[in-house]
């Protein structure tokens, strides 16, 4: 587990000289790590990972997209954004059910804790 945080450090260590640096590419990709570190649980880690990846890969695909127009390049960059933005919520959503069906409790006080307990009450 303590490697995961070494990782994740050297990643917003790199992150932040980058920014420093002034490559305008990589300020959301340091905004993303620090709040993938900084999210308390599983479940908001996930969500935090979906966006990052959602709009990340459909920010480079429409960039691929106004490069090429319509051409057959550009067309299948369109296909998959439209495939990209339908699948990867929906495949958080699989894993965030799967996490807590295998028992993995969320943190005190955020909003799934508090569905939960209003479940367990009826």
């Amino acid at each position: 587990m303590n490697g995961i945080f070494i990782f994740f450090g050297i990643c917003v260590v790199i992150c932040i000289y980058k920014i420093v640096k002034g490559h305008t590419t990589d300020k959301t990709v340091g905004i993303d790590i620090f709040g993938f570190v900084w999210m308390p649980d599983v479940y908001c880690r996930l969500q935090t990972a979906t966006k990052f990846v959602t709009f990340g890969a459909g920010s480079i695909l429409f960039g691929a997209f106004l490069l090429t127009r319509f051409s057959s390049i550009g067309l299948k960059a369109l296909l998959c954004i439209v495939f990209l933005f339908f699948n990867s919520p929906t495949a958080s959503h699989a894993l965030s059910f799967g996490a807590l069906n295998s028992g993995v409790k969320p943190v005190e006080g955020t909003e799934i804790e508090k569905i939960l307990m209003e479940d367990k009450g009826r």
